[in-house]
């Protein structure tokens, strides 16, 4: 038998991992390291970081190190080399939860109106596994799109249409979908600061993959000077200790939960247990959710029930009454404990407003005609 240490919050493990493992849980850095010592594996989320600080003497017994998410920088991925420690992401877990809240964002920005949404060009940083599903419920609702991705390019020339960094952010919107690194042929740590954002005329920004690829200061600024007309900001330099200007500035304010869903965090843990099965030779249990679809009634239309189909504008409401004093607290708690919300296929709206229903056919809500 195996024994995996895992994060408290992380479902479903027992479900798909069975008989053959022995799972106990950690909640703090504390109890991460009392008992490390006797696990095979660890499974981990973006607050616990692995690397030469938190980690300078590997447990003997520790083969395996999974993070259940889909990005991985807060994971020295080489010094898991150097230890000969076998390590894995959730690539692609939340990139339906991730599409769903950047074009819900591009909706409610513009009145959830698609005919002028159809006016506007997005220009996507990244098309990793977030950018493309982004990108195809964009070609589903026809709003025009152009991409960027260096790395990407490099790898794979001419297979797909590449534009240029200074292309995209020409365009109306700009939405970021990039890791954040500060090392190799390209780097994203500021990836967007002054100079990129000088003389743009950008009318929605939208930030849902690492903090520190903007330059917070600079977009505050760029603001200022009408360079970025309005921004969604779900993730943050130095969280949980969130920049309380940035979030009075933001049309929508979240606390790094655009991945969130029942069934993102589902396919984490599918995903984790599948590479620590195929590594410890083990047998991984097939598993129903059992996730109902829910009824919605929605006559009144999709913007007059958007807070009720996504909680990004509950959240925002409680991120702007954070004080400076209690904010990284208050941060922890309101992603930690807002209950997970569904995504659009396992929502079936009723009676919805006929100028609506080609928007929500295209974003895979279940429609009662």
């Amino acid at each position: 038998m195996y024994k995996l240490l895992a994060d408290k919050h992380l479902t479903w493990l027992e479900k798909l991992l069975g008989d053959s493992w022995e799972i106990d849980r950690f909640e703090n850095p504390e109890e991460l390291h009392q008992k490390a010592e006797d696990a095979d594996a660890l499974l981990i989320r973006t607050v616990t970081p692995v690397n030469r600080t938190t980690f300078p003497k590997f447990p003997e017994k520790l083969k395996c190190v999974v993070t259940a998410t889909a990005g991985f920088d807060h994971v020295d991925t080489e010094w898991l080399k150097e230890n000969d420690i076998a390590f894995s992401p959730a690539s692609g877990c939340n990139a339906r939860s991730v599409g769903e809240y950047v074009l819900f964002s591009m909706l409610y920005a513009y009145d959830f109106n698609l005919a002028v949404l159809r006016t506007k060009k997005v220009g996507l940083v990244g098309y990793g596994k977030t950018g493309r599903e982004t990108a195809r419920l964009l070609q589903k609702l026809s709003i025009p799109y152009i991409f960027t991705d260096p790395p990407l390019e490099e790898s794979d020339p001419g297979q797909l249409n590449f534009s240029t960094l200074d292309d995209v952010l020409d365009c109306n919107i700009v939405s970021l979908h990039i890791p954040l690194t500060d090392d190799g042929n390209f780097p994203t740590k500021h990836l967007l600061s002054k100079n990129e954002f000088e003389d743009r005329s950008i009318e929605l920004l939208i930030n849902a993959s690492r903090g520190g690829v903007i330059n917070e200061k600079d977009l505050i600024r760029a603001q200022a000077r009408n360079e970025v007309g309005r921004f969604v900001i779900d993730v943050w330099c130095n969280e949980p200790e969130f920049n309380t200007e940035l979030r009075d500035r933001a049309l929508i304010a979240t606390p790094h939960v655009a991945g969130y869903s029942m069934q993102s965090k589902f396919r984490a843990s599918l995903i984790s247990c599948r590479f620590l099965t195929n590594h410890f030779k083990t047998m991984l249990n097939v598993v129903d959710t059992g996730y109902a679809i829910r009824s919605l009634k929605a006559s009144t239309g999709l913007a007059k029930n958007a807070s009720r189909i996504h909680p990004m504008f509950d959240m925002d409401e409680k991120m702007r009454s954070f004080n400076k004093s209690v904010r990284a607290e208050k941060f922890l708690e309101l992603r930690n404990t807002t209950e997970l919300r569904h995504e659009f296929p396992y929502f079936r709206l009723l009676n919805l407003d006929p100028a609506d229903q080609e928007t929500a056919k295209a974003l895979r809500f279940e429609i009662n005609e």
